[in-house]
Order: structure tokens, then sequence, then C-alpha cells
């Protein structure tokens, strides 16, 4: 028995969870991508105290993950290959960013070396350490929000966005370095999978996350069964730009993974 719900698509939600529990394969599959809650009504003092609330969290986020390395800090050494495949890449073919390392494309790790490139040598470790933090922290509240139909609770919410923050393994490779931010983008990319917003800027957002996921690091491929569930599953074009995005992307790249 469904309850009487005005909401178009809360009404469509709630037979989509009665099909999964009736034990329906398809409605099981359909309930794996949960549309967002609606948004209560704000004022405009209201949006922008959540506006600086999220500007402030980012930027304690990425200050949490510098001080995380331990020893030499993360701002006075550049890491692996941001120093002698991006960085120097950048000086000796500037904006060439779609050029095949290892066997993919890593459009945002040049993307960031081209612009470290502008900056004093001196000041490249600073830059890199500094946006890849940046970058880490964006991903733990694109987390936050894209997490929202399938925990419906905030502090939960900010709870699996921390962890993201203090990942146990991140000191000792992966933190504060464009090289490894992948992996965090990875985590945004599952949930961008998942996510259903009710927003264009929602929207814009899980597909620039698929597109930056999908042009950085040939391991968004194990996403490939979950995009096509949901293009199967979810019927409105709009639902699926990051799926496009992402399918496009590896398209392209698909003889760079086979000639590597």
């Amino acid at each position: 028995m469904i309850p009487e719900i005005r909401d178009p698509d809360q009404v469509a939600e709630a037979v989509t969870a009665e099909k999964a529990t009736a034990g329906g394969i398809h409605g099981a599959l359909r309930a794996l991508f949960p549309l967002a809650p609606e948004a209560a009504p704000r004022t405009w003092i209201r949006r922008w105290m959540s506006a600086a609330a999220q500007i402030a969290a980012v930027g304690l986020g990425a200050l949490v993950l510098l001080l995380r390395i331990p020893g030499l800090p993360s701002w006075d050494a550049v890491y692996a290959e941001d120093w002698w495949e991006f960085l120097v890449g950048a000086y000796q073919h500037p904006w060439r960013l779609f050029v095949p390392f290892g066997g993919y494309e890593q459009l945002l790790q040049r993307l960031v070396a081209q612009f470290v490139s502008y900056l004093p040598v001196s000041q490249a470790a600073h830059a890199f350490a500094g946006v890849a933090a940046l970058i880490t922290a964006l991903c733990a509240l694109f987390i936050y929000h894209a997490s929202s139909g399938h925990i419906r609770s905030r502090p939960l919410r900010v709870l699996l966005a921390v962890g993201v923050i203090l990942l146990s393994s991140a000191p000792m490779e992966i933190a504060d370095s464009t090289v490894a931010v992948s992996f965090y983008l990875l985590l945004a990319m599952f949930w961008a999978a998942l996510w259903r917003p009710r927003t264009r800027a929602g929207m814009v957002a899980a597909a620039v996350v698929a597109f930056v996921t999908a042009a950085s690091t040939s391991i968004v491929i194990v996403f490939a069964p979950l995009l096509a569930i949901r293009v199967l599953k979810l019927r409105r074009f709009r639902e699926h730009a990051k799926s496009v995005l992402d399918f496009a992307d590896q398209a392209g790249k698909l003889p760079v993974l086979l000639d590597g």
C-alpha cells in the first residue's frame, strides 16, 4: 500500500521501493538510483550561510590533509610524476594535455602542472600539494551531496565526507599529490554514478566529476556496468549526462589503452 504523496517524483520513488521490496529484479536495480530528497525552501540568508559553511569545510579539509603527512611536509617536496613527467612535460610542451603516460591519459594532472609551470620553480611544491588537497576536499564535499539519496541522515553523510579526508592509507602515498588524486576522484565517481540530483547545479557537478575522472584514470572503466544499468533503468535523457560523458571519454581513449 503506497501512502498518499503529492509530489510525482516521490510517487515514482515509492512505487520503485515497493517493487524492490517485492523481490522484482528490475525494481531492485532501479532502486540503486534513488532520487535525491527535495530541499526545503530557504531564505537567501540561509543560502549564503550554507555556502559559507561549505567553503569553510573545504578549506578545513584541505588544511587537515596538508597536515596529515608526517616528516617532510607535503608542500616542501614534489611527488614522483608530478615533477619529472607532468611539470617537465608542461615546460617542454605547453598545453599538450592529452598525452598518454603509462597507457592512459591524465588530463587533470597535466592541467594542474600546466598552471604550476607559470609559477616560480620554488613554489611548485606548494602549488601541487595545495591544489591536490583542495581537489580531495572538494571530492569529500561532492560525496556529501551525492550520497543524499542513499543516506538521508546529514550527520552520517558528514561522517562519510570526513572519512574521505581521514582515509587511513592516505599519508602513505596518495594525499597531497595530483599523481594520486585520481583515487579520490574514483570515490566521487562511484557516488556520481548513483546520484540523481534534482537541480541543474547537481547535474553539472556530477557530469564534471564523471568527465574529469574518466579523462584522468583508466580505472574508471570498472564503473561501466553500473552506468550501463543506469542507462537501462532510468528513462529520462537528462539522467544520463554523466554516463554519456564517461562512455564517450572511454571510447575516445580506447586506442591508447590498446596500444598501452
